[in-house]
C-alpha cells in the first residue's frame, strides 16, 4: 500500500489511516526511543520536562559511559550523591554560564568518582550551598583526564573544600569562581584539593574567601 501524505495535514491523515491504533503505535515508538537512548551520544536534562530526563542523577543512571549530559537552564535539586564508578566517562554541559543552578540535599559529594577510565568534563554549571561532608562538591579521581571549565561554586564545601581532584592524568580547572568555600580544619584544602601523580592546571580562576571551619 502506497500512501502520499500532504505535509500540511500529516497528523490528520495518520489519524484517519491508523484510527484507534495511533496511540498504541506512538507508545511503542516512545518505548523504543527510550531503549535506544541508553546507548546514544547525548542526554538532555530539563527539570521542566522538556528533555530526556528531569534530573541529572536519572541521566547518569541511564548512561553507560561516553555520553554528553546536556543540562538546560533551570534550578536543580539532587537528593543523593551521584557516583560515576565504575568506568563512566561523561561530559556534563550546561546550557549557559550561570543558567544551570545545582543544589543538593545529600551529605556527601554531589559528584563522586574514583574509577579508572573515567574521563570527565564539567562546563557551565553553578553549584550552590552544597555541604559535602567528608568529600567535596566535586570529588574526582582515577587515571583519566578531568576538565572543569566556566563553573561556579557558591557557599560549597566539605572535608576537601569545593573541588578535589586526584588523577595520574591531567586535571584542568579553568575560568571558575569559588566563593565562600568551606573545609574541615586539617584537610589541607579550603577551596581546591589536588593529589595524585598527574598534572593539575588551575588558571583564570577566582577564589574569594576560603576558610576552615
Amino acid at each position: 500500500l502506497l500512501c502520499c501524505i500532504n505535509a500540511s495535514s500529516a497528523q490528520d491523515t495518520l489519524d484517519d489511516t491508523l484510527g484507534a491504533d495511533i496511540s498504541d503505535q506512538l507508545e511503542i515508538s516512545d518505548a523504543l526511543d527510550d531503549k535506544l537512548s541508553a546507548s546514544g551520544d547525548t542526554f538532555v536534562v530539563d527539570a521542566n520536562g522538556d528533555g530526556d530526563y528531569r534530573n541529572i542523577s536519572a541521566a547518569v543512571s541511564a548512561a553507560t559511559g561516553g555520553e554528553t549530559i546536556f543540562i538546560k537552564n533551570v534550578d536543580y535539586t539532587e537528593s543523593a550523591k551521584i557516583s560515576l564508578t565504575p568506568n563512566k566517562p561523561l561530559s556534563f554541559i550546561g546550557e549557559s554560564n550561570g543558567g544551570v543552578i545545582i543544589t543538593s540535599t545529600a551529605t556527601g559529594a554531589f559528584i563522586y568518582n574514583t574509577g579508572s577510565g573515567s574521563a570527565l568534563v564539567f562546563k557551565n554549571l553553578t553549584f550552590n550551598n552544597i555541604a559535602a561532608g567528608s568529600y567535596a562538591s566535586l570529588y574526582l579521581g582515577g587515571d583519566s583526564s578531568i576538565d572543569i571549565a566556566d563553573c561556579n561554586f557558591n557557599n560549597c564545601g566539605g572535608k576537601w573544600g569545593s573541588v578535589y581532584v586526584y588523577t595520574s592524568d591531567v586535571a584542568t580547572i579553568d575560568n571558575c569562581n569559588i566563593l565562600n568555600s568551606k573545609a574541615t580544619t586539617g584537610s589541607g584544602a579550603a577551596a581546591i584539593g589536588v593529589a595524585g601523580s598527574g598534572t593539575a592546571n588551575i588558571k583564570n580562576t577566582l577564589i574569594d574567601y576560603a576558610q576552615y571551619t
